[in-house]
């Protein structure tokens, strides 16, 4: 059994590794949630998450409030994103100028916004799919990471590299069935810049940069 602090939070872990669990950290207003009716879409769920400069984190659902901002003691802010994507929005990343990038694969683009919601730019033409073997992203966008010098996005149409301009470099493993194929469901890097890769079909890859 996990050791318990007097307020019954669990503690897990063991060592220098010892964390406290607070299941319900997030406290939404009295009558949101971050799941809704099932049967009118595929699963709406909390997707991902990210942590501002400031210790702010978004929360990203297919819920009527999109996009949620928490203090770090999980107070409710405010919410952004209200009937602004599909209910196959995918993925939320924030950049290094703190900018929210948002991977939607219903539309098949990327919008970027400033940290209070309002739209910046977008990557790809909404509603309008690459073709999967075109040499033009984008095709379901499902997530994307930040290099040093480039963008990667992952989605249906692989892995795409983009410069910091947002301009394509170069597009590998479009979705046909033969060796190399990438269908990407997430996609982070380490220092070096190496590529990890986690696949619809449950694998996880690795592209080690060359120098």
């Amino acid at each position: 059994m996990p050791e318990s602090l007097p307020d019954a939070l669990p503690i897990l872990g063991s060592s220098a590794w010892r964390y406290r669990l607070e299941r319900h950290w997030a406290r939404l207003p009295r009558g949101w949630n971050f799941d809704t009716d099932e049967s009118i879409g595929p699963p709406r769920a909390a997707l991902k998450g990210g942590v501002a400069a400031n210790g702010d984190v978004y929360v990203l659902s297919r819920s009527a409030h999109p996009v949620c901002l928490f203090d770090a003691s999980g107070r409710f802010i405010t919410s952004w994103g209200e009937a602004a994507f599909s209910v196959f929005v995918h993925g939320l990343s924030i950049a290094p100028d703190q900018t929210v990038w948002i991977t939607d694969s219903g539309t098949h683009a990327i919008t970027v916004h400033e940290p209070s919601g309002k739209p910046i730019r977008t990557l790809g033409t909404p509603g309008v799919p690459s073709p999967p073997l075109y040499a033009k992203p984008l095709n379901m966008p499902s997530d994307l990471a930040f290099g040093r010098d480039a963008i990667y996005v992952g989605g249906r149409d692989g892995l795409s590299i983009w410069t910091r301009n947002r301009e394509p470099i170069i597009r590998w493993g479009a979705d046909e069935p033969a060796p190399g194929t990438f269908n990407i469901h997430g996609i982070w890097l380490d220092a070096e810049e190496n590529i990890y890769l986690a696949h619809f079909d449950r694998a996880v890859s690795k592209l080690t940069r060359l120098s």
